[in-house]
């Protein structure tokens, strides 16, 4: 085993860097596994896998970029977890975390409601 700190070479400054990054990872892997249950998924196919790994991801950013629902608009928001369980809840929630996520969509959706 590799470890870093065995290596003399690395800084101080090198090592908060690959530390910070390492972190950053997990942070957004703890992130999916609470949101949606990514641990417990039970896809053998490889290409499946990879596939709805990209679409949890997708959504994540979408989901995080939205504002809260017009009810939860508060300094304490909601979780991500609760914002994606509205989503499934509320399909008019849902319209406004993919016009969020998509300016052009956004302006489409406007235009169609007149």
């Amino acid at each position: 085993r590799y470890y870093i700190l065995s290596d003399a070479a690395v800084s101080a400054a090198k090592f908060l860097e690959l530390t910070r990054g390492h972190w950053s990872v997990e942070s957004m892997h703890w992130v999916l596994d609470v949101v949606f249950k990514e641990d417990a998924a039970r896809i053998l196919d490889r290409r499946a896998a990879e596939n709805f790994s990209l679409l949890r991801k997708t959504v994540l950013g979408m989901i995080k970029t939205a504002p809260p629902p017009k009810r939860r608009r508060s300094s304490t928001g909601m979780s991500l977890k609760r914002r994606r369980r509205h989503c499934g809840w509320r399909p008019e929630y849902m319209l406004e975390v993919v016009a969020a996520s998509l300016p052009g969509f956004a302006a489409e959706l406007e235009g169609s409601e007149t």
